[in-house]
C-alpha cells in the first residue's frame, strides 16, 4: 500500500513516468564527459532504490506527485552529482519571506534555516529582524557552514531530527526552508520535529519549484524533474494537506512572476542540456569534450541555434498566461 507522503492518503500505484537508474545518473552526470564518476552514481542510485527502477506517481487527493520508492539522495549523491555547489544570491522567495516578516512583526526568539547555503538569505534578516545569535542554521556544506560561524550564526551540519536540536523545543519562532523540502523523505519525521521546535504561533515558510514550470519543462522536451534528487512536485492543494497533517494553517501561496528574459535563457540552457543527455547527439558529443571556453561558445551556439524550434513552446505559454516562473512559496502558521 502506497500512501501520499503530504496528506497520507491511499494512492494506486499508477506509474506517470519510470526511470532507470542509468537515465538518473545520465540527467546528473553524462557516462560519456565522466564515465566513471557516471558508473559510480548509478551504482548509488540503484542502493538508494532498492531497485533498478523509480516511478513517478500522482495522489488523486491532493495532487502531490512523488518518487517511489520515496528516497531522499544522500550526502555521496550529491557529492557525485553535484561536486560543485552553487547558491543564488537573490532569490524571489527571499524577497517575499522578508517582506512577510516585516508585516508580521516576528516574534522574540530563535529562528532556523533548513538548507542555508552561505546565508545569503540569513543576512536579509540579520542583524536588522534578528539578531545573529538567535539564528540557527542547518547547513551540510562545510565551507558554506564555516562562513555561516564567521556571520556569528549557530551551523550544524545535522539533520535536526538528532539530539543537537533538543534545546530549541518549543522556542522557534519561524523556519526557514526554501528549495529543500522537495530534496526530504520521511515528511511524517520532519513535521513532528518541526512541531517540536516550534513554537505556538510560529511561521514556517518554504519555497519549491513551481510545478507549472516543471510542467512545462517535461511536456516540451526540457529537462526532467529527477529522483533522487526532487523526490516530490507540491501544489497548492499538497500544501493545504500538509498544513492540516501539521495542525498548521496556510496563510499565503504565491507562484512567482514570469521574467520573459530569464525564462528563455534557461528555456534554451534546459533544452540543450535535456538534448545532450541523448547518446551520441550532437549536444552529446559536445559536452564529452573537455571544459573550457571553446565548449562552452559551441554550447551557446547549439542553444542559440535551437531557439526557432522554441518559438511554438514560448507562444503557448503567452496565449495561456501561465506563471513559469522558477519557484512557488508558501507561508504556514502553527497553531496557537
Amino acid at each position: 500500500m502506497v500512501r501520499c507522503p503530504a496528506c497520507h492518503a491511499t494512492v494506486a500505484e499508477i506509474r506517470e513516468q519510470q526511470f532507470s537508474a542509468h537515465d538518473a545518473a545520465q540527467h546528473f552526470v553524462l557516462a560519456e564527459e565522466f564515465p566513471a564518476r557516471h558508473a559510480q552514481l548509478v551504482a548509488h542510485i540503484r542502493s538508494l532504490w532498492g531497485a533498478d527502477t523509480c516511478s513517478l506517481l500522482r495522489c488523486a487527493a491532493c495532487g502531490l506527485r512523488f518518487a517511489w520508492p520515496f528516497v531522499s539522495g544522500d550526502g555521496l549523491f550529491y557529492n557525485l552529482a553535484y561536486p560543485h555547489s552553487d547558491y543564488p544570491k537573490q532569490r524571489w522567495e527571499f524577497i517575499e519571506t522578508v517582506a512577510a516578516l516585516q508585516a508580521a512583526q516576528l516574534q522574540e526568539g530563535p529562528v532556523l534555516e533548513i538548507g542555508s547555503g552561505f546565508g545569503y538569505f540569513l543576512r536579509q534578516i540579520s542583524p536588522g529582524l534578528v539578531q545573529p545569535d538567535r539564528v540557527v542554521a542547518v547547513e551540510y556544506n562545510d565551507v558554506a557552514r564555516a562562513e555561516l560561524h564567521t556571520r556569528g550564526y549557530t551551523a550544524f551540519g545535522e539533520d535536526i531530527r538528532s539530539a543537537r536540536f533538543d534545546h530549541l523545543e518549543g522556542r522557534l519562532v519561524a523556519a526557514f526552508l526554501f528549495q529543500v523540502l522537495e530534496h526530504m523523505d520521511d515528511l511524517g519525521g520532519v513535521l513532528r520535529r518541526l512541531n517540536q521546535l516550534l513554537r505556538p504561533g510560529a511561521s514556517v515558510f518554504i519555497a519549491v519549484p513551481n510545478p507549472q514550470r516543471i510542467a512545462f519543462n517535461e511536456s516540451h522536451s526540457s529537462l526532467r524533474d529527477m529522483p533522487p534528487n526532487h523526490i516530490s512536485v507540491w501544489t497548492e492543494a499538497a500544501f493545504r494537506a500538509l498544513a492540516a497533517r501539521a495542525g498548521w494553517t496556510l496563510l499565503d501561496w504565491r507562484v512567482q512572476p514570469m521574467r520573459w528574459g530569464a525564462f528563455i535563457r534557461q528555456d534554451l540552457v534546459y533544452t540543450h542540456m535535456q538534448r545532450a543527455q541523448r547518446s551520441g547527439s550532437l549536444a552529446n558529443r559536445v559536452r564529452a569534450l573537455p571544459r573550457n571556453r571553446a565548449r562552452r561558445g559551441v554550447e551557446a551556439a547549439l542553444a542559440l541555434l535551437s531557439a526557432p524550434a522554441r518559438l511554438p513552446a514560448w507562444w503557448q505559454v503567452a496565449r495561456e498566461g501561465a506563471s513559469v516562473g522558477d519557484s512557488a512559496w508558501v507561508h504556514l502558521r502553527v497553531a496557537d
